[in-house]
């Protein structure tokens, strides 16, 4: 599959191709806009289930940055354009005889989970190197830097019979300490407010089941609970704009 990526300048309104590798996908510019990150296959096998990050200058020839060898989910940038965060798949897939002793109910299409969660890494865009800094019986769903830098906020689900079931956490990147803000939350969006003080997100606590209107929860970095918006709006919360 290949597909064909390009930037549109605002002010004079031309466009510049930049990606159609095979599997190119997940564009990201860099928050100092002088580069972007993707998600590729260029130099895996057919069969292999990994995926690679490139990082490019608008211009320049893409750079193979690193690898991760059961695939990738998701990434962001740190405000600094030095780092991005990734959620990606680690564990073992046995190529022969296989033990099972989990079965994941919960996922479609994704082959053989028992032996695989979703990680959560920071990698450094120059040299390649990255870092785990999630748990392994964690399974991360989302994950967003502060605007200082300070912290990584991140949802983990750790019961495999209820991945809908979500812990709130901060990574405090000056400490390396893990912050417990909420628990036993089903979260569908992380955003923080440009103070770095408050965390939104759009979730609900399950009152009604799976039925649950979603709608938005603020944290403070401490765990205070400061807003909830149950009952004052009868419908589903779908986004939010910045605080």
């Amino acid at each position: 599959m290949s597909r064909a990526y390009g930037l549109l300048d605002l002010t004079t309104m031309e466009y510049t191709s930049i990606e159609n590798g095979v599997y190119d996908k997940c564009p990201t510019p860099a928050p100092n806009g002088k580069k972007y990150a993707f998600i590729s296959r260029r130099t895996l096998k057919e069969e292999s289930r990994g995926a690679e990050i490139w990082v490019s200058r608008v211009g320049s020839p893409p750079r193979l940055v690193t690898i991760f060898d059961l695939g990738i989910n998701s990434f962001t940038w740190s405000p600094d354009s030095r780092y991005l965060a990734v959620i990606a798949n680690d564990g073992k897939i046995e190529e022969d005889v296989k033990v099972i002793d989990r079965i994941d109910i919960w996922f479609n299409a994704e082959g053989y989970t028992y032996s695989i969660q979703k990680g959560l890494y920071i990698v450094d865009v120059e040299s390649g190197n990255r870092e785990k800094i999630s748990r392994d019986d964690m399974r991360i769903n989302i994950a967003a830097w502060s605007p200082d830098e300070r912290y990584i906020a991140y949802t983990a689900s750790i019961d495999p019979a209820a991945p809908y079931i979500h812990q709130l956490y901060l990574y405090d990147l000056e400490r390396g300490e893990h912050i417990k803000i909420a628990d036993g939350v089903t979260i569908n969006g992380i955003a923080w407010s440009p103070t770095s003080k408050r965390i939104a997100v759009i979730g609900h606590k399950r009152e009604r089941g799976f039925a649950t209107h979603n709608r938005l929860i603020i944290y403070s970095v401490s765990g205070e609970e400061l807003l909830d918006t149950r009952g004052r709006l009868d419908r589903n919360f779908l986004k939010y704009y910045k605080l």
